[in-house]
């Protein structure tokens, strides 16, 4: 190789870091959320995260509270947090307080997402635990309704429906669904309708 040869791949690499370098210094267009606006700006639209949770406060939360994951791991059930310590906020659109069981849309905070395609990123919702999460709701299911969590979890294994005994279960139709979809995350097949029978 002459020096001409090596003279002129040198050019096109200090090309080809300027260019890299200007890319890096280009800021991300769009508003930023969070922030006071600061330069001329004009009407824009966005894309929030959304997140489907549930309260777990005592105390009615307002919309636009700062909130967190209550439990580690567990991306469905918030509670009221510190500004520094949330991940989101509830529905600012809200036209009234979010009352202890009932679920509401958080919003994510701004730039804390890894990405964005209407089904979106987080790391701390998409590394949760889907079995910790089950285990836990189907304990306390169990435990509320006097249920021995070990059997319900081997019956649902073979089958659809469970003999209570002389225990009769009342459900709503959300913890009918929840049910579901834990016992066949923790069970490892699709449970169909899943149903308790009263020997009474």
């Amino acid at each position: 190789m002459d020096m001409t040869e090596i003279d002129r791949l040198q050019k096109r690499l200090a090309e080809a870091v300027a260019e890299i370098t200007r890319l890096q210094d280009v800021k991300p267009h769009g508003p930023k959320l969070g922030q006071l606006i600061e330069t001329n700006e004009h009407r824009d639209a966005i894309h929030i995260a959304v997140l489907p949770v549930t309260i777990s406060d005592e105390e009615p939360l307002d919309p636009g509270t700062p909130v967190s994951f209550k439990i580690t791991g567990n991306s469905e059930i918030v509670c009221k947090a510190a500004w520094h310590r949330a991940i989101g906020i509830i529905d600012p659109f809200l036209k009234r307080k979010v009352r202890i069981g009932e679920m509401c849309w958080m919003f994510m905070m701004p730039n804390t997402i890894t990405s964005l395609r209407h089904e979106w990123e987080h790391p701390q919702v998409d590394g949760v635990d889907r079995k910790g999460i089950a285990e836990f709701w189907l304990r306390d299911f169990c435990a509320e309704n006097g249920l021995d969590y070990d059997y319900i979890l081997s019956t649902f294994t073979k089958q659809d429906y469970c003999n209570t005994g002389d225990s009769e279960i009342s459900m709503t139709m959300e913890q009918r669904t929840q049910l579901q979809q834990h016992l066949s995350v923790l069970v490892g097949r699709e449970v169909d309708k899943p149903r308790f029978a009263c020997a009474c």
